[in-house]
């Protein structure tokens, strides 16, 4: 299990999944409404980059050592998370986390090839 198996390979299928669909909205939202397709989908993937990346630190420090820390000191329990915990939630947050990054080139990319 590494990390091409484990966060590189989940993200990319997750970004074409993303992609797929937002293809389909911004091609029903040019033929409803008349709306500038490039427009929208380098909004709506900016926009969906952003939230990613920011799942995907919520979820790294939800998991971290510190975070953990933070939430035995908050309910005054101690913590019982393994270190195997760690990792496969680690994992989780590195999937969001670069399917965000991931967004945000695509959109960067397809900002440079319009101006």
């Amino acid at each position: 299990m590494g990390i091409v198996q484990d966060v590189l390979w989940p993200s990319v299928l997750e970004n074409a999944v993303i992609i797929a669909i937002n293809i389909g909205l911004v091609a029903a939202a040019y033929f409803i409404w008349g709306w500038d397709l490039v427009a929208l989908y380098g909004l709506i993937m900016l926009i969906e980059g952003a939230t990613f990346m920011l799942i995907g630190g919520s979820m790294e420090f939800a998991t971290s050592a510190s975070g953990r820390a933070f939430v035995s000191f908050v309910t005054r329990k101690p913590n019982k998370t393994t270190d195997a915990e760690y990792r496969r939630a680690a994992n989780r947050a590195g999937v969001f986390a670069l399917v965000g990054v991931l967004l945000f080139v695509e959109s960067l990319g397809l900002a440079l090839l319009v101006a």
